[in-house]
């Protein structure tokens, strides 16, 4: 299986010194990075909201099993690459976070699942942050599908609606 993923690294900026670190940074995790210019808007909230909504056409449209979203604010708080990242593909259905922010951190569930030594949580709601998340094909189609439907201004609020039907798995949460 090969190892290479694509990621859309989502910017207001494609020059700024901020995306070309964060380029660099996902490069030694092993990702292809495409920049992706943000979609102007008046309101910077809605501007996030359809960036994200093309980001996720984009993947939708593609013949990628899974693609990578990220804010060109996303941190890295420990190193990690690629094989250890694919391997939540492997227990996940719809999407995963990358890391996340949350105010409700025992809302966690144990999945049972552990993968290089960390147990594996997920989380169905009380998530915030567009960060960083692993999406699927299917994932990106059917959050494009609420998306469109939802009246949610927040993209995060609408990801967060979206994992009561998939709750979704996080990266190192231990």
């Amino acid at each position: 299986m090969t190892t290479i993923r694509n990621a859309y690294l989502l910017t207001t900026n494609s020059e700024s010194e901020r995306t070309t670190t964060r380029k660099k940074l996902l490069e030694e995790i092993g990702f292809i990075v495409n920049i992706v210019p943000h979609t102007p808007h008046k309101d910077p909230v809605i501007s996030n909201r359809l960036s994200m909504m093309n980001i996720y056409t984009i993947i939708a449209k593609s013949n990628l099993k899974w693609a990578y979203v990220f804010e060109d604010d996303v941190e890295i708080h420990e190193k990690i690459f690629i094989e250890e990242i694919i391997e939540y593909e492997k227990i996940s259905s719809h999407f995963f976070y990358l890391g996340m922010c949350t105010f409700w951190p025992r809302m966690a569930r144990f999945t049972g699942n552990i993968i290089r030594g960390h147990n594996v949580y997920s989380m169905a709601g009380y998530v915030r942050g567009l960060h960083a998340i692993g999406i699927s094909n299917q994932g990106a189609k059917e959050l494009l599908w609420l998306a469109q439907r939802s009246p949610h201004k927040y993209m995060d609020m609408v990801l967060e609606f979206f994992t009561f039907k998939y709750p979704a798995n996080i990266v190192r949460f231990d």
